[in-house]
């Protein structure tokens, strides 16, 4: 009897966190939407602005957890591209639920030159659909230096994620050129 009971309850809790997640993602950010702004701690538990990142390609990715395999192959392809995303003024920002702490012994192991954000109270991840109940969603966001999205990723591919990035930076550059 007890049991029926904790499972009802489960199901009540779940069906109720579900609903809050559905009614948070009413307003999907998209394509040529100007950029949520938000301010949160990064790695090494200072606080930061996304306004202080405007002027410059602003790449946003969102990732699980630290030290996964999957996400380490994902950062590290950043750290191993990271001087052409420097001479094209690409800032990157990694987004998960992991405290600061964490974050700084992951970036630290792996030499990582970029900046990692703790979202510890989902926020970030809800302005830019990207939140989950434990995870935020696998997904990259990339801001003009105008502050508007100019490209979602949603299905990830580790392998040429970085390259594929500079490529819709480098197209977006050559579009204004020609303009």
């Amino acid at each position: 009897m007890i049991s029926k009971i904790l499972i009802v309850m489960i199901i009540i809790m779940v069906a109720i966190v579900y609903s809050r997640n559905k009614d948070d993602n009413k307003s999907q950010i998209k394509v040529k939407d100007k950029a949520p702004l938000f301010k949160a701690i990064d790695h090494s538990n200072n606080e930061i602005s996304f306004q202080d990142y405007l002027g410059n390609y602003v790449v946003i990715y969102f990732f699980p957890k630290a030290f996964t395999p999957g996400w380490t192959k994902q950062a590290c392809g950043f750290r191993d591209k990271y001087s052409i995303y420097k001479e094209n003024n690409i800032i990157v920002l990694g987004v998960s639920y992991d405290e600061p702490e964490k974050l700084n012994k992951f970036r630290k192991k792996h030499s990582l030159p970029f900046t990692f954000i703790s979202d510890t109270d989902k926020t970030i991840s809800k302005k830019y659909n990207s939140g989950g109940m434990l995870f935020p969603s696998r997904k990259t966001i990339i801001i003009n230096p105008e502050g508007i999205i100019l490209n979602f990723i949603d299905n990830v591919n580790i392998d040429t994620h970085s390259d594929d990035i500079i490529k819709i930076v480098l197209d977006d550059v050559k579009s204004k050129q020609n303009d």
